[in-house]
């Protein structure tokens, strides 16, 4: 028996592994099951999926969809379901969990899968090969004739030892992001303790009734014993970078996972951290271990924003200490930011790019806001009467699906383009002597909160100011080796920029 997954990853700048998918596809090979993937980074016609479908000869489609990419999941079943009707259709990942109802009965797929779909899976797989009934596993809802089977969420994993390595086979390694930058992706954690309003973490803990073990963590060894098999096949691997929300959440795990890294992988490691935890001693450890970046999420540098919409109970002055402990630590400081929030204006996207610029900051990420169904942020915006009339979009890079009373969606998709050059404007400009700092970027602002600069022209020539940026994506994909390259020699000699 084939099962073949189908993912649609529209909705980044960066093509990578899919943990989820990695797993699902280790677990079902274990048990003897093929498996294979179509990875689709642009949207694509009907003869053209039908043909890779065919191709493939799977007894089973597996997709996995968040909520902007789910109405592409929804096209591609329709499609399916006309031209190949034989073949069973099953949807995964956050959006059906969340929206179970309407993920099935809006669409043309016969299943869902709510959860953690590793077992349920395989056990779907083993029904089917059985000729059993297929409306009695838990955590997948059927639908037959118009009728919904629905069944019960079990219980997390709560040893994520026990789960294979995930199966990275299936992903085309060359193809992605991370081969590119000389690195591999890998996650040693499940979940997040914080609730903030626009992720999805606080939703699905209510999904799971507020489990006790909703946040999980692999064992050291089970972590790093991935990774060297990760290294014995794929030899591109110079640099590791870890996906977890908060890899140093847990200080006793952290502890071990520092002195045993260093000791068996010892490449240079990126890693994801909250302002909270950015303290000496934990900086201090990540150094000792072999971090060189870490990722810390900023998000808005409006404090009412921050705290009241975004739910981060976190000032300024906190976020500018977390950045100063992390650069006096010789760490490289990567921030995540959106912009398009409700009520946000030019002005507030401003104290968001000050805020980076005093954080001193080496590299800005800039998303737009995208309100995710049934998180507290999406209520709020359905009560406020902000949702508009698309419910996608192909990125969170290209606009927005709200109705912003004091933002142009031209506006939007300008001080977007624009953030990371503005960051290092303004961080420049913090440098200058009192007098003159005063005087700039009041001019600065001012310019900025015109309500009729030519937006539309200057989108399109946003580009001139990452020229090395188109370059380098030409690159990627026409010349990979030429382009590693160049980034080795960018990273040899980052320390003369």
């Amino acid at each position: 028996m084939k099962i073949t997954f189908i993912y649609p990853d529209l909705s980044t700048n960066s093509q990578q592994i899919h943990h989820g998918i990695a797993s699902l596809s280790a677990v079902l090979k274990q048990e003897g099951y093929q498996t294979s993937l179509i990875h689709l980074w642009e949207p694509i016609e009907e003869e053209k999926l039908v043909e890779r479908i065919t191709k493939e000869t799977p007894d089973l489609i597996a997709f996995s969809a968040t909520s902007n990419m789910f109405p592409y999941v929804q096209r591609w079943a329709r499609w399916i379901k006309g031209r190949m009707n034989n073949i069973l259709t099953i949807c995964g990942g956050v959006h059906p969990t969340l929206v179970p109802e309407e993920s099935l009965g809006e669409s043309d797929l016969d299943m869902i899968c709510l959860g953690e779909g590793e077992y349920p899976l395989l056990e779907l797989c083993e029904v089917l090969k059985e000729g059993k009934d297929i409306t009695k596993i838990d955590n997948i809802w059927v639908k037959n004739n118009g009728k919904i089977f629905k069944k019960r969420l079990r219980p997390l994993i709560e040893n994520l030892d026990i789960l294979p390595y995930p199966d990275r086979s299936i992903f085309s390694i060359k193809d992605l992001s991370y081969y590119r930058a000389e690195g591999e992706v890998f996650l040693a954690s499940r979940g997040c303790p914080y609730d903030c309003y626009y992720c999805c973490n606080h939703v699905l803990k209510k999904v799971y009734n507020a489990q006790q073990n909703y946040v999980r963590f692999r064992s050291v060894d089970h972590v790093l014993g991935e990774i060297k098999e990760a290294i014995n096949h794929f030899p591109h691997i110079k640099y590791i970078y870890f996906d977890d929300d908060i890899l140093p959440l847990n200080k006793g795990w952290f502890m071990e996972f520092s002195i045993k890294y260093r000791e068996t992988i010892g490449l240079p490691f990126s890693c994801n951290i909250r302002p909270e935890l950015s303290n000496n001693d934990i900086a201090e450890v990540l150094v000792k271990a072999g971090c060189f970046q870490v990722k810390m999420g900023i998000e808005s540098g409006d404090e009412y924003i921050r705290k009241i919409l975004l739910n981060r109970n976190l000032s300024d002055d906190q976020i500018i200490k977390a950045a100063s402990i992390v650069k006096q630590s010789n760490l490289r400081l990567c921030t995540y930011n959106m912009i398009g929030m409700p009520h946000e204006d030019i002005s507030t996207i401003l104290k968001t790019i000050k805020l980076n610029a005093l954080c001193n900051v080496d590299q800005v990420g800039v998303s737009i806001f995208f309100p995710y169904e049934y998180s507290r942020l999406y209520d709020y915006c359905k009560e406020k009467d902000l949702l508009g009339t698309k419910n996608n979009l192909n990125s969170y890079f290209d606009g927005t699906v709200l109705k912003l009373e004091h933002l142009s969606e031209k506006q939007l998709l300008f001080m977007q383009r624009y953030f990371p050059f503005l960051v290092n404007l303004y961080a420049l400009l913090f440098k200058l002597p009192k007098f003159l700092r005063y005087a700039l970027i009041t001019g600065i602002d001012g310019l900025l909160m015109r309500q009729y600069l030519p937006y539309s022209l200057l989108i399109r020539l946003s580009f001139l100011f990452y020229p090395k940026k188109t370059f380098s994506s030409y690159l990627y994909k026409k010349q990979p080796h030429f382009a590693r390259v160049i980034t080795k020699l960018k990273r040899k000699f980052a320390h003369l920029q």
